[in-house]
């Protein structure tokens, strides 16, 4: 009652960690995880809350995977998740062999044939018949699942491994449309404008992403030689 009362930020932190922890203790993840949402979002950069929220977060994912293989071992969607695991541990290709199992069982499972272009894709990104497989799942996946800035930006990454700048930049540019912020989509953009020589056009949309992602290494490098081509060394 008194964390769903009191206004005062400190007050409700101090409140707050201490219901979260005793129903994580009690093994409580459903009463746990909205005061743990509440704490993070009034401590967005409190390491010791942030830690604790990553484990109630992975545990309870631990708990819903489990449930999940006993209600349904067989299911499209357990494939899928057996996939995700092994794209975590970088088997790639295992991932796509159960992403194309999920597929075998539900051709309309959301977002199945998305993950299974990005596997493929993942796995060989140079190889011109894994660009063709990951082309082909990409346009059923927008068939199935509809338009999205995710999987026009992943199109336009097949078209710039093609080679074909023109087609990759409109679908960059499409997912811009979709959302303007997107940062894949702005670095997409920005990579095209510097191969086309407009790396003062390409300036701003890195700076953007650079600034919303602070660990993005390759918007760092592209943002560095987009300073240096400008004439701003020194940044």
């Amino acid at each position: 009652a008194g964390f769903a009362k009191v206004t005062d930020a400190k007050l409700k932190t101090e409140i707050g960690v201490e219901l979260a922890d005793y129903d994580y203790q009690r093994g409580d993840l459903d009463h746990a995880l909205p005061v743990v949402r509440a704490l993070v979002a009034l401590n967005p950069e409190n390491t010791d809350i942030l830690f604790f929220a990553q484990n109630v977060y992975q545990d309870m994912a631990d708990d819903t995977l489990n449930k999940l293989a006993l209600l349904a071992p067989d299911s499209p969607r357990m494939q899928e998740v057996v996939a995700e695991r092994l794209v975590e541990a970088g088997n790639l290709p295992g991932a796509a062999e159960h992403y194309r199992a999920a597929i075998a069982k539900d051709p309309y499972l959301p977002g199945a044939h998305f993950e299974l272009a990005q596997a493929i894709l993942e796995a060989s990104p140079n190889d011109a018949s894994a660009q063709a497989d990951a082309e082909k799942e990409l346009e059923t996946a927008q068939r199935v699942d509809g338009e999205s800035a995710r999987l026009e930006c992943a199109m336009g990454r097949v078209a710039y491994l093609q080679r074909n700048l023109d087609a990759a930049l409109a679908h960059y540019e499409r997912a811009r449309q979709l959302m303007p912020q997107n940062e894949e989509a702005l670095l997409g953009v920005a990579r095209i404008w510097m191969r086309q020589d407009k790396t003062a056009d390409a300036l701003p949309l890195l700076q953007q992403v650079v600034e919303a992602d602070p660990l993005n290494g390759e918007a760092h490098y592209r943002y560095a030689m987009a300073l240096k081509a400008t004439g701003r060394t020194d940044e």
